[in-house]
């Protein structure tokens, strides 16, 4: 085992050993860089070629990973800084440690036989190509989890509201001769108290949603009521304006 070498990554240390020629590195400094708190639990999800305990000093024994041991702890971090990291240890932590001759300088690849050296190349380009996917898919879910987000924030129904409003609506039907000729009326009134326009702002909302990723049934679902709702003032309005229909229905 080679001695201890530490290298820094915005002021956080990372240190590293090198074991027969590979790259080893401590298990905490890892797991402090990308906000990791349990090390013990991230450590016993590796295999167990990907991880072993080092005497490095005055701690005693240490959590060590090697390269694909830190590559799935680096999967597993929801730290945005995580693809940084990754490709600070590949650009300069690894190169730097080859450039001292203690990793990967054991092998010549140039005396393999073409076979092996092609094995190789497939090898690295495999192993590159899961890594890539497994961050695409991670970035992936996080791009859905906000489109769901943003979706229920734009159509987040107060159901208790739409109720009375409904209530008051049907029991003013009966008196002006019909839910279609209230509720146009009721629209007509809104529009002119609060000095908007419904269906420019209907059609704002969907385009809204579109952007966000909506499905076409939930485009075609939105309506007037949604964008009433949206609109605390435009909600406080139209609710004094419903109730102005429904009690005039009892006079």
């Amino acid at each position: 085992m080679s001695d201890v070498i530490p290298f820094k990554y915005n002021n956080e240390e990372v240190r590293t050993v090198t074991i027969n020629g590979d790259a080893w590195f401590v298990a905490k400094d890892v797991c402090d860089v990308l906000d990791i708190a349990n090390v013990t639990q991230a450590i016993s999800r590796l295999d167990d070629d990907e991880r072993t305990m080092l005497n490095i000093g005055r701690q005693g024994e240490t959590n060590v990973v090697n390269e694909p041991g830190l590559y799935s702890l680096i999967l597993g971090s929801r730290k945005p800084e995580a693809k940084q990291f990754k490709r600070w240890i590949t650009h300069e932590v690894i190169p730097s440690i080859r450039k001292t001759g203690s990793y990967g300088s054991s092998i010549d690849l140039s005396k393999l036989s073409p076979e092996l050296q092609m094995f190789k190349a497939t090898f690295d380009a495999v192993a590159k190509i899961q890594i890539e996917a497994s961050e695409a898919k991670q970035q992936i879910a996080e791009v859905q989890n906000k489109v769901n987000t943003i979706q229920e924030t734009i159509l987040q129904r107060d159901e208790n509201w739409r109720q009375k409003i409904t209530g008051m609506l049907n029991g003013a039907a009966q008196r002006f001769g019909g839910h279609q000729e209230v509720r146009k009326e009721s629209y007509s009134r809104l529009e002119e108290r609060a000095h908007c326009k419904l269906n420019t702002r209907l059609a704002n909302l969907k385009d809204r949603l579109e952007e966000s990723g909506a499905t076409k049934t939930k485009i075609e679902k939105a309506n007037r009521l949604d964008v009433i709702e949206a609109d605390p003032k435009l909600k406080e309005i139209y609710s004094t304006i419903v109730k102005e229909l429904s009690i005039g229905a009892l006079l």
